[in-house]
């Protein structure tokens, strides 16, 4: 019995494929015969998988599966296989709400995925009200600042981004003073990481950012927002640019004059700081990416799945995050339902990632819900082939720092 994945299925389908999937006795040699024709603990997964944010929720997704799938080749949650009924939202608000509804009913004791902002900026409204957790990849600092019952995140936010980046601008300045530039695509999430770090600024007794730029997130014309960030001669300039934004941006600031570093939040793949190829360069990270030496339990684990193709940047975070719900799942017992399982995250008090992140992964508690509580500072040396994590793990936060 193995996840399974459903796309615009009817729910009359999707209700007789559980119960075949229930059966058991002619799975074969599929990754759950060990499980013994067990009842399935059947988890859910909504989140745009043909849209916009295909890329980041397919990546998203086949970490989970990967991990999920090693559970079941293993003999399943003592003895109960996972699966995944999988739905696309098509980033689609009403879609996405009436696949949340419809999961709940089936009484799913988890809901993943949602990758979107444009999606989960509502159908988060929905945990709380239905009583089925929530862990999502979404930008929205408001739903988890302060945290809110049944809603999780397994990405680090954008306050987290922002003091990350922060402090590693003030250890690692040669002056106490640094003059920072900020640069960004517009969208609520950079929104949410710029009000961040001004306000960390001043907890740290900095002056005002010298610059604030940002540019449409469709946009390839970023010199207008270059230029007005050069001309403010900063010593750092801090960052949020996507993957294709990043190279533009970092010529855009080399052709004007900039010699300093720039430390970047969300574009922080390899094939970035390929394309980027600068040694101050930095970009941060909550997880290690599976193209890393760290990264090799998901590379294994998803190969053996079959899902390697669709692995990329946020590939980690759901495949920890899907170790988080394992041993929820473990505290929760079976059945395990909405309820069970909101208790049960609070219980697991942090994983072992195995390299693939820093310490406390997982451990939320009524002061946070997310799963990430550390993040690390990566670059490409020159001369590299591959980039590496600058220091250590840290938490991203500017306490005690002035």
């Amino acid at each position: 019995m193995s996840v399974r994945r459903l796309r615009y299925v009817p729910l009359a389908l999707a209700l007789v494929a559980a119960t075949a999937c229930g059966g058991g006795d002619d799975d074969g040699g599929d990754a759950a015969s060990d499980t013994g024709g067990s009842e399935p603990h059947v988890l859910g997964f909504s989140s745009d998988l043909s849209g916009a944010f295909a890329g980041a929720s397919n990546g998203n997704l086949a970490g989970m599966q990967a991990y999920f799938e090693r559970v079941n080749a293993e003999g399943g949650v003592d003895g109960h296989p996972v699966e995944l009924d999988i739905r696309d939202d098509r980033l689609d608000v009403q879609v996405g709400s009436a696949d949340i509804r419809d999961l709940a009913e089936q009484g799913v004791p988890v809901v993943l995925g949602n990758t979107s902002s444009v999606v989960w900026a509502t159908t988060a409204n929905l945990a709380e009200e239905l009583e089925v957790p929530q862990i999502a990849l979404a930008a929205v600092d408001g739903m988890v600042y302060p945290p809110r019952p049944y809603l999780y995140r397994n990405l680090m936010s954008a306050r987290q981004a922002a003091e990350g980046e922060l402090r590693f601008a003030l250890e690692t300045a040669e002056t106490d003073a640094p003059r920072i530039a900020a640069i960004r695509y517009e969208s609520a999430g950079t929104d949410d990481w710029e009000t961040a770090l001004e306000e960390a600024m001043g907890e740290a007794g900095l002056e005002p950012l010298v610059a604030s730029e940002r540019f449409p997130a469709a946009s390839t014309d970023v010199a207008p927002a270059a230029s007005a960030v050069v001309g403010a001669n900063p010593d750092w300039v801090l960052a949020t640019l996507n993957d294709p934004q990043a190279p533009l941006v970092m010529d855009a600031l080399r052709n004007r004059g900039y010699t300093g570093p720039v430390v970047n939040w969300t574009g922080s793949s390899e094939a970035v700081i390929d394309a980027v190829d600068d040694p101050e360069f930095y970009v941060l990270r909550d997880i290690v990416p599976f193209d890393q030496p760290g990264g090799a339990p998901l590379l294994e684990d998803a190969e053996a799945a079959g899902v390697e193709g669709d692995l990329n940047d946020y590939s980690s975070n759901g495949y920890l995050a899907a170790k988080v719900v394992v041993e929820a799942l473990r505290a929760c017992g079976y059945p395990c339902d909405g309820p069970g399982m909101e208790t049960a995250l609070v219980e697991v008090g942090g994983i072992d990632t195995a390299g693939m992140a820093g310490p406390g992964f997982g451990d939320v508690n009524d002061e946070s819900h997310l799963l990430t509580s550390t993040v690390s500072i990566w670059n490409r040396a020159e001369g590299e082939a591959q980039s590496a994590m600058v220091g250590d793990w840290f938490e991203p936060t500017v306490d005690g720092l002035r």
